[in-house]
Parts: structure tokens; C-alpha cells; sequence
């Protein structure tokens, strides 16, 4: 099974122009789903540009994980 980092360096490298806060959601939520470590609170201030960066990473890491527990499956 892939560790969090195998499956965010698998995305990075076809989606590299992506923010680095889009990043850090993204790595964040499947380091939680996926390796099972807990998640603090957004690094961000609310209604930032670098807060919503965030938050869709965060939405894409968490369908990126749905997918890799499909494939697992």
C-alpha cells in the first residue's frame, strides 16, 4: 500500500503548478486518510486567497484518497 507522500509525489508530478498552500492541503488531508496522522488547524486566515487555495486542496486530496481506496479494493 502507498504512504501519503507516494500518492501526493504520484499527483504532484502531472499537477506541479499548483500553489504550494493547494499543496499543503492536499498532502495534509491524505497524510490524514491514508497514514492515519491528525490534522491541525488551517495554517491560514479565514477568507484568504491562500485559505481557499488550501480548502480545495484539501477537497482534491480527499477524492484522490477516495480513489486510491478503490483501487486498493
Amino acid at each position: 500500500m502507498k504512504t501519503a507522500t507516494q500518492v501526493f509525489n504520484s499527483y504532484e508530478r502531472e499537477h506541479s503548478h499548483k500553489s504550494p498552500e493547494f499543496k499543503a492541503g492536499f498532502l495534509v488531508v491524505l497524510a490524514k486518510l491514508i497514514d492515519g496522522k491528525r490534522m491541525g488547524p488551517a495554517p491560514y486566515p479565514a477568507r484568504t486567497a491562500q485559505a481557499d487555495a488550501y480548502a480545495a486542496g484539501q477537497a482534491e486530496g480527499r477524492r484522490v484518497a477516495d480513489m486510491h481506496w478503490a483501487a486498493q479494493a
